[in-house]
């Protein structure tokens, strides 16, 4: 009884807010390694998103070329949006091809989705109907949250476009597939929702 399970990771530039240290990326990459490192039996795979999409890494039981991918993520190349429908939708779109019963999502995000070929609404409706479960992770805290950017070899910081993340929104998407919603406002919440999500998908091998 293995799992297949896919991160869909937000990399949009939200993400480097310093209400995390070093910020909200780097503590996600942190505990994800770490629960990719729990899930020795489960086939494990990465998207990740801002404006564009893209598979960092295939279905795979090779966990090592996962956690070193996962380790080089920077932010910047794929754009300044937030599409969170797509990234749903890339995922769901692998996983319905898998013959394992267990089918996963995990998705973690900051902001609000704002671009995309499809609204994360359509993206659920496509999981549900491929009966694939989505863990969705709201990470940061509410307050105001601040980006680094560079001026002149100078660190400035500016409040965050965009507003906070749509907990609704997330809310609606777990409830729906039979996952569950998780909000992470700090760094130890969210070693704790990782924990949690380990625990909820147990793994027995015979």
């Amino acid at each position: 009884e293995v799992r297949d399970i896919y991160f869909v990771v937000d990399v949009s530039r939200s993400m480097l807010a310093n209400d995390f240290s070093p910020n909200r990326l780097e503590v996600a990459k942190k505990y994800i390694i770490e629960f990719v490192e729990m899930r020795s039996f489960d086939r494990i795979a990465f998207v990740m998103f801002a404006e564009k999409i893209i598979t960092l890494s295939p279905l795979t039981f090779d966990h090592n070329s996962v956690i070193d991918r996962v380790s080089e993520i920077k932010i910047g190349f794929l754009g300044n949006g937030t599409n969170i429908g797509d990234g749903i939708g890339l995922a769901v779109e692998r996983l319905k091809e898998s013959n394992v019963e267990g089918k996963i999502i995990v998705l973690l995000t900051d902001g609000v989705s704002n671009v995309g070929n499809i609204t994360p609404k359509q993206a659920t409706a496509f999981a549900v109907k491929n009966k694939i479960k989505i863990y969705s992770i709201a990470i940061g805290s509410t307050g105001k949250d601040q980006i680094p950017y560079r001026v002149g070899g100078k660190t400035m910081y500016q409040n965050i476009p965009g507003g906070n993340v749509d907990e609704q929104t997330l809310r609606e998407v777990s409830s729906s597939t039979g996952g569950r919603f998780f909000s992470a406002s700090t760094p130890n919440a969210l070693k704790e929702v990782f924990i949690n999500i380990s625990k909820i998908e147990k793994t027995k091998i015979e």
